[in-house]
């Protein structure tokens, strides 16, 4: 097999006039994340080489493989508990793309793409994630029509974990298949439709290969530009419907999120204002932090301000904090979770090489009867990527 695709790919090299780039990414990250009292030190580690080759003016192969390294050390109060260290060893095609473009008339185009690649949905949310898929893209002067369908079922459960209240995935080392669905996409954008404002719709599916027992749908409508000048806004609102027979499927769910924000155009110094709510029936594909803590689209109202400025152009800094509240199983808003701040530092020493610093803490509610045995949730990293 791997003699076929070398003598398939030197064929394409004699025949194509084509241009070919490669090269990798070493990484590693330092960082510890867990209540206050039970902090243990952890260390990631990734290599990565990626492919480029250009096949005539308009078709593109890119591939993108990487392993790495995970290794948690318990600390003493662990070790004394019976706990000790874990490594965990990952490798993992993250890309694997053909894609070309086809002109059409009238300054239309068709734009093709097969295989693996990173996707999202139009919240960042719901679907964010790797996905052996056919899309298809569409582009003329007045709207952009988007459709893709794929398969997650060929994917490393290590690297792409995925909600499945249902699926139990295999106990292997470095690569084990996740949840087997069937996704599909429609969207289309109208841009600049009026007053300069954009807006996007979207039908997303997600179906159970396995046992057709947990099916979602996802209906998403998106607004967003400008308010005044450099005041901008992004509003998006998806409503999930569920199908199958798992017991614990509901009806449907909502997940909003509302964006406000002020470009000041002063050292790229930008201001914004953020509403996250996700009902207590809303699940998503994929699983997505939201709070620093760990916590997934799930039940919760996050509403805080964020500031972000480069100073000079190598350093890139952030700082932000949220109110977090519990939304109940009416849909309603109730008690007070708690408060989370957040910081990050990021400086490019030189084009092949970033330092990337990063802090943040929940303080949980302990007037709440949940939450008072809750100590403070820290997730601080320190990163550091090289590119050769």
């Amino acid at each position: 097999m791997k003699r076929i695709i070398v003598t398939f790919l030197l064929l394409l090299v004699c025949f194509s006039g084509f241009a070919f780039d490669f090269g990798g990414i070493l990484s590693t990250t330092s960082y510890v994340q867990d209540s206050v009292k039970n902090l243990s030190f952890n260390q990631y580690v990734e290599t990565s080489l990626w492919m480029r080759a250009n096949f005539g003016e308009n078709t593109t192969l890119t591939s993108d493989v990487f392993y790495s390294f995970n290794g948690d050390f318990a600390n003493d109060s662990e070790l004394q508990a019976g706990k000790t260290s874990t490594f965990i060893n990952k490798l993992d095609l993250s890309s694997l793309k053909l894609t070309t473009k086809f002109n059409l008339k009238n300054n239309n185009s068709l734009n093709l793409a097969l295989g693996r690649n990173f996707i999202n949905d139009l919240s960042g949310f719901i679907l964010a994630q790797k996905l052996d898929a056919l899309a298809l893209n569409f582009v003329n002067q007045n709207a952009t029509f988007y459709f893709y369908v794929g398969y997650t079922g060929l994917l490393n459960h290590h690297t792409t974990p995925m909600y499945s209240p249902s699926f139990v995935p295999e106990d292997k080392p470095f690569y084990t298949f996740t949840s087997p669905y069937i996704v599909a996409n429609v969207s289309a954008k109208f841009p600049v439709l009026f007053a300069s404002q954009n807006i996007w719709f979207e039908f997303l599916s997600a179906i159970d290969a396995k046992n057709f027992e947990y099916n979602r749908l996802y209906t998403t409508l998106a607004f967003d530009g400008p308010i005044y000048k450099s005041l901008y806004y992004a509003l998006t609102s998806t409503y999930q419907f569920n199908l199958g027979t798992y017991p614990e499927v509901h009806n449907w769910g909502n997940f909003t999120k509302a964006e406000i924000s002020w470009f000041t155009g002063i050292k790229s110094l930008i201001f914004s204002a953020k509403v996250f709510y996700v009902s207590d029936s809303f699940t998503p594909i994929s699983t997505v932090d939201i709070l620093t803590d760990g916590s997934n689209l799930d039940s919760v109202l996050k509403t805080g301000i964020y500031a972000s400025i480069k100073p000079i152009e190598p350093l890139f800094l952030a700082i932000g904090s949220d109110f977090a509240f519990d939304v109940a199983e009416n849909n309603a808003v109730q008690d007070y979770k708690g408060f989370q701040y957040s910081a990050q530092v990021r400086y490019e020493i030189f084009d092949d090489c970033l330092v990337n610093l990063s802090v943040g803490q929940f303080f949980y509610n302990k007037e709440n009867s949940v939450y008072q045995d809750k100590e403070p949730y820290l997730n601080l990293k320190a990163h550091v990527r090289i590119s050769f």
